[in-house]
């Protein structure tokens, strides 16, 4: 092989590293986000659930896009597991589109960002992207081994 193939190809390696690298980076901060969204716990409450509360709404409302926004809005969603949710983030790592959008199209969504729920004080988003830098050298350590 000449200098310029093996320069070339050693410039093909690191660009699918970083790649991959973003693409499990974002899997990984949107995975905690959705795990970070309160699930409604009623014991919680001032006042009583409506009758069939089943919590878990908001946290089963994050969906994955690419390049634009996602208007879905499913607030018959529930549970605590969230798993439609995450099994849609494995898209990311199949998509051709380095741009990743997590959307909750919920009204109350903002109000639990900005603490409304005490089992998530310190909203979803803030708390979880304030540790971007981390998530990205954790998994880089991993991918460039």
């Amino acid at each position: 092989m000449s200098f310029s193939n093996d320069v070339r190809k050693g410039i093909k390696n690191i660009e699918d590293d970083n790649e991959k690298i973003v693409k499990l980076a974002a899997i990984e901060l949107f995975r905690r986000i959705i795990f970070s969204t309160p699930v409604g716990n009623p014991t919680l409450w001032k006042s009583e659930a409506p009758p069939g509360y089943t919590g878990g709404s908001a946290r089963n409302n994050w969906f994955l896009s690419f390049k634009t926004p996602s208007d879905r809005d499913d607030r018959a969603a529930s549970g605590r597991q969230a798993t439609e949710s995450i099994k849609q983030l494995r898209l990311i790592e199949r998509s051709k589109s380095m741009v990743y959008i997590l959307t909750n199209n919920l009204p109350y969504i903002e109000r639990l960002e900005k603490g409304w729920s005490q089992q998530a004080p310190a909203g979803m988003l803030r708390k979880n992207v304030k540790n971007w830098d981390d998530i990205v050298k954790k998994i880089s350590r991993k991918v460039r081994r």
